[in-house]
């Protein structure tokens, strides 16, 4: 049954991508190259370069979680993903019991 649950993004793979990054312009490799062989935008990899050059590669490391804190923790989210797949049958109340007839 497909998830309604969008998957997260792997915070570990984006920042080794960024490593990589710096290994090669250690290597004096230029952004364009870069981009091209982590097949990432130029704009990506030129902010990385800059980055790179001001503050090594500790300033290419992951900044933390994107985006604001969620407001349901996993057991919420998961009772809300049940609550969807077993459809409105089983949640209607008062008056809108039984309809349509």
């Amino acid at each position: 049954m497909k998830t309604l649950v969008r998957p997260r993004r792997d915070f570990e793979a984006l920042e080794e991508r960024r490593r990589q990054a710096a290994k090669l312009f250690r290597s004096g490799e230029s952004a364009a190259f870069v981009a091209r062989a982590l097949q990432v935008s130029r704009q990506s990899a030129s902010r990385w370069y800059r980055a790179w050059k001001q503050g090594g590669l500790p300033a290419l490391r992951a900044a933390g979680r994107a985006g604001r804190p969620p407001k349901l923790n996993r057991p919420q989210l998961q009772r809300v993903e049940r609550g969807l797949r077993q459809g409105a049958s089983g949640r209607i109340c008062g008056p809108c019991r039984g309809w349509p007839p």
